[in-house]
C-alpha cells in the first residue's frame, strides 16, 4: 500500500521490505522479522542495535572452532572485507582471537578463540 501514497518512499510493488531492511541496516538496526501466515505477513520491525562486529566475532566463536572474513561479512551484511579485517585486528590486539596458521596466505586466514590457560 505504501506505493499508493502521494509521496511514496517505494516505488514498485514489494520494494518496501528492501527498503525497510536498507533502512536499518544502515542505521545499525536488526534486520526485520518476516512471518508469512496463511492469509497475511506480518513484519516486526524493532528498534534494537545491532551487536558490533567484533560481538558478532566472538559469539560466532562460542559455537565454532574457527572463523573467516568471509563467514562474518555473510553473517553481519557487512560487504567491506577491511572493515570486518580491522574487527579482527582489534580483536588480536585485545589477546582475544588467534590465527590458525599465522603463515596462511591472506585469502586463507583464519582465526581461533584465545584458549585461557
Amino acid at each position: 500500500m505504501l506505493h499508493n501514497l502521494p509521496d511514496p518512499v517505494n516505488y514498485d510493488i514489494g520494494e518496501g521490505l528492501n527498503t525497510a531492511k536498507n533502512a536499518m541496516m544502515k542505521a545499525g538496526l536488526v534486520a526485520p522479522e518476516i512471518e508469512e501466515l496463511e492469509n497475511s505477513v506480518v513484519v516486526t520491525l524493532k528498534h534494537q542495535k545491532l551487536a558490533s562486529i567484533e560481538d558478532q566475532i566472538m559469539e560466532y566463536l562460542e559455537n565454532h572452532s574457527f572463523v573467516t572474513n568471509k563467514i562474518i561479512r555473510n553473517l553481519t551484511g557487512e560487504n567491506s572485507e577491511n572493515k570486518v579485517k580491522r574487527a579482527f585486528q582489534r580483536l588480536r590486539k585485545q589477546g582475544k582471537i588467534e590465527p590458525l596458521d599465522p603463515n596462511a596466505n591472506a585469502f586463507n586466514f583464519k582465526y581461533r578463540k584465545v584458549s585461557k590457560k
